[in-house]
């Protein structure tokens, strides 16, 4: 659309494929399997970045095929990912500043989850500070309905943030992804500055039980008026 600046997401797994005359991508010798079910896994981000709309989500335009391969459209947004602001501030945020953007990745992970689906790759790369200080929920790529079975763990699997149970493909769920909102509270200041509430402190602490069984199970077990701006 003439006036709207986007962003262009080819698909094009380094791993497993290659070009070849006229630019057409093909699976690199030996790999077709893998080409395979990345491609099926970058056509279901496309889906999912249609099915979910809101001020917490990218805005997807449109998503084609050519030269053997997909592409996924987005309006850019202004501003930069949480781990840049956590790489260069080398200090941790205070909570008036940090509390909008964890609100709406709080209500973007909600409603996935009501939607039963999971993220299962949240962490502050992921998590994309606009201009106004809004926070967007970015890429789906290992997104996937509560049912359906983890296939190659390790290659989205973040140590840091990503839950214990992702790494060994053990009991993964919703549970899950409160693991790493845990670990982004963390990792955004939540257990370094003493200014940040108690409650959320506690919360954090909650949310990173590497038992799942003691961990928080579901975003509807968090007290909404934590995050509420």
């Amino acid at each position: 659309t003439r006036g709207i600046a986007v962003v262009i997401k080819e698909f094009f797994p380094s791993s497993s494929a290659m070009r070849v005359a006229n630019h057409q991508v093909v699976p690199q010798n030996g790999k077709d399997e893998f080409y395979k079910e990345a491609f099926r896994r970058f056509h279901e981000e496309g889906r999912y970045l249609g099915m979910f709309r809101g001020p917490q989500f990218p805005k997807a335009r449109t998503f084609f095929r050519s030269l053997n391969t997909a592409y996924i459209v987005m309006e850019i947004e202004r501003g930069r990912p949480l781990s840049s602001y956590i790489k260069i501030d080398r200090k941790p945020a205070d909570w008036e500043t940090a509390r909008p953007y964890i609100y709406d990745i709080y209500c973007a992970l909600s409603k996935m989850h009501q939607q039963n689906i999971l993220h299962l790759d949240l962490h502050p790369a992921n998590i994309f500070l606009t201009l106004q200080q809004s926070g967007l929920l970015l890429d789906f790529g290992a997104a996937r309905h509560i049912a359906e079975p983890v296939i190659n763990t390790s290659r989205f699997y973040t140590p840091g943030f990503s839950a214990p149970e992702i790494r060994i493909g053990n009991r993964w769920g919703m549970w899950s992804d409160v693991y790493s909102f845990g670990a982004c509270l963390e990792a955004s200041g939540a257990l370094k500055n003493p200014r940040w509430p108690r409650d959320i402190k506690i919360l954090t602490l909650d949310c990173l039980r590497e038992d799942i069984g003691e961990r928080i199970q579901t975003f509807e077990d968090f007290r909404f008026n934590f995050f509420k701006p």
